[in-house]
């Protein structure tokens, strides 16, 4: 071809892009971008806070310290545990647990509160403050995250009844026993009240829970149900079985002895 054809070669123009499709681009780069933001909060809800909460409650663990003579089996004790003298003051760490269901390693400090902020989020247990204190005849209730900042009941639905918690308090240690799991509403909270078992036949026939005698100390783990989701509530109940002095080392429960 001649350049002097070549020179009258019509341009072709490049195709205009309509406003609809315009739009749908716009449209399309958004929800990309809304996309990767998406991943990256599931990201860090489910990796980074659990990498920041094991960290503080690596330090928290260390601070409480652990038992002197911890080769040593304690003999349980008679009689009532003593009596709780700790702090009760958000977020103060009030002891540790321990579950020899989850291995030997398992152990998370306690903190007074059930605020995410300052509590629950730095991978610890929290103490429902309208509950009983460690030991006392009633109803020591906690609550813990399943997901994330540490996953501390990830693994809930593995809890059998017959099943050790350990509470180790700045005296003693203090063993329950599972006896119950049950499923309910997140607004169920008569799970936590001092008897447990009267609130729950009080709620079923639709009366009043009214407090008699107790003579029982529960304990009540709280956390969310599904795993992936908190529609609803996931409850562990025990009732108290012995307690050791932690000067003595460790309870049977944590020796792989059943007490």
């Amino acid at each position: 071809m001649s350049q002097t054809a070549a020179k009258h070669q019509p341009i072709k123009k490049k195709a205009e892009v309509s406003l609809p499709m315009q739009i749908f681009g716009v449209i399309g780069e958004i929800l990309i971008t809304i996309g990767i933001l998406i991943g990256l909060f599931i990201v860090w809800q489910l990796w980074w806070t659990g990498i920041e909460a094991n960290q503080t409650r690596a330090v928290a663990v260390a601070e409480f310290g652990t038992a002197p003579e911890t080769e040593k089996v304690a003999t349980p004790q008679e009689g009532p545990p003593p009596e709780w003298t700790g702090p009760t003051e958000t977020p103060e760490v009030m002891g540790l647990i321990k579950i020899p269901r989850f291995g030997a390693d398992y152990v998370f400090p306690i903190r007074a509160g059930t605020q995410n902020i300052g509590v629950l989020n730095t991978g610890s247990y929290g103490w429902y403050q309208m509950s009983q204190k460690p030991g006392e005849l009633g109803n020591f209730a906690l609550a813990a995250h399943r997901m994330t900042y540490g996953d501390p009941l990830i693994d809930v639905e593995e809890l059998q009844n017959g099943d050790q918690i350990v509470i180790e308090t700045e005296e003693a240690f203090l063993v329950y026993k599972i006896t119950d799991h049950k499923i309910v509403m997140p607004e169920d909270g008569w799970v936590i009240l001092p008897d447990p078992f009267e609130a729950e036949k009080a709620h079923l026939q639709g009366k009043a829970y009214e407090q008699g005698e107790i003579n029982t100390r529960y304990i009540t783990l709280t956390t969310c149900h599904p795993k992936y989701g908190s529609s609803h509530r996931w409850i562990v109940h025990g009732e108290f079985e012995y307690w050791t002095k932690r000067s003595d080392g460790i309870p049977p429960a944590l020796a792989g002895q059943q007490g």
